[in-house]
């Protein structure tokens, strides 16, 4: 079943921060965004990724302090951005 609820015509970064999300186990981001040029998408960077996976923590943060989520939530949340500033960070030390 698909959802197209929040589909929409957009930004291809957003569609991989989707993916990637900030998440704990490593994704080769400079990869993912190699393959995804090599399979017929627009060229990326990974920093434009990276931003839209912290616009996105950003914006779980919001909905659970809101309400739409529990105190762990938050706390989850705030342990993903933090996850997402790390890797952008490392992300710019790393040689190009």
């Amino acid at each position: 079943m698909l959802d197209w609820e929040h589909a929409f015509y957009g930004d291809p970064a957003y569609d991989l921060a989707i993916v990637t999300r900030g998440r704990r186990e490593p994704i080769e981001l400079v990869r993912l965004v190699e393959t995804y040029k090599a399979k017929g998408g627009t060229a990326l960077k990974a920093s434009d990724v990276r931003l839209y996976e912290l616009c996105l923590v950003t914006q779980w943060y919001r909905d659970a302090r809101e309400g739409r989520g529990s105190p762990q939530d938050v706390v989850s949340r705030l342990g993903q951005m933090k996850n997402v500033l790390r890797m952008a960070h490392a992300d710019d030390k790393k040689p190009r």
